[in-house]
């Protein structure tokens, strides 16, 4: 499977800039890595087993052009 990533470019207030750059340098890590590793943490507890895995199924089967638009989906 082909990993497709991503650039996100966010502003933060000054304060909390600050304070990822003391939190990155005690742990020898770049701010864009605490970010991703709070992001990804944030992710894997908000969904279960079986909806990661029912995401990552809905994953592959879009990569080989099985998916459904979202687009097309009608909402109520």
């Amino acid at each position: 499977m082909k990993t497709v990533l991503k650039r996100i470019n966010i502003s933060l207030p000054e304060n909390l800039y600050e304070k990822l750059r003391i939190v990155a340098q005690k742990e020898y890590k770049s701010i864009s890595g605490i970010i991703r590793e709070s992001v990804l943490e944030k992710v894997e507890e908000d969904f279960t087993a079986e909806e990661l895995a029912l995401i990552s199924q809905a994953s592959e089967a879009f990569h080989k052009g099985e998916g459904i638009n979202w687009k097309d989906i009608k909402r109520e």
